[in-house]
C-alpha cells in the first residue's frame, strides 16, 4: 500500500510536471467536428479513460473470480457431504463384519464344544 501510494504521488508530480511544460493548444478532429485545448488537458482526459477502462477489465475479472469461488465452495460442500456419507456406510460396514465375525467365531466355538461333546460321548462307548 505504501509503494503503491508512493507510485501515485510520483506519478501526479510527472503529470504536473508535464501539463506545465505542455500548455500549447492542440487541435483534436473528430467526424463531426474538432475541439481545441491545451495538450495536458487532452492527456489527462486520455489517461482518464485508460483508468476507467482498466477499473472495469479488473470489474469483471473479479466478478469472475467470485462467480468461479462460489461454484468451488458449493463443489467443496458437496463433496464434503459424499465423503461424511461414505464414512456413515463404511461405519455401517464395519459394524456388520464385526457382528459376522463375532456370529462366526460363536458358530466355530459351538461346534467344537459339539465336537468335544460328541468325541466325549463315542470314547465312553469305546471303553464299554
Amino acid at each position: 500500500m505504501k509503494n503503491q501510494l508512493i507510485a501515485l504521488l510520483l506519478a501526479l508530480i510527472l503529470l504536473l510536471a508535464l501539463g506545465l511544460k505542455n500548455m500549447d493548444p492542440v487541435t483534436l478532429d473528430f467526424y463531426a467536428g474538432s475541439v481545441e485545448m491545451p495538450l495536458v488537458y487532452l492527456l489527462a482526459a486520455f489517461v482518464l479513460v485508460g483508468m476507467v477502462m482498466v477499473w472495469a477489465v479488473a470489474l469483471v475479472g473479479r466478478f469472475r473470480s467470485g462467480l468461479q469461488r462460489s461454484r468451488l465452495r458449493e463443489e467443496i460442500g458437496e463433496k464434503d457431504r459424499e465423503i461424511e456419507h461414505l464414512r456413515t456406510e463404511l461405519a455401517k460396514h464395519e459394524s456388520l463384519a464385526e457382528d459376522a465375525a463375532v456370529r462366526e467365531a460363536q458358530a466355530f466355538e459351538d461346534a467344537e464344544r459339539l465336537a468335544e461333546a460328541g468325541g466325549a460321548d463315542n470314547s465312553g462307548e469305546e471303553g464299554i
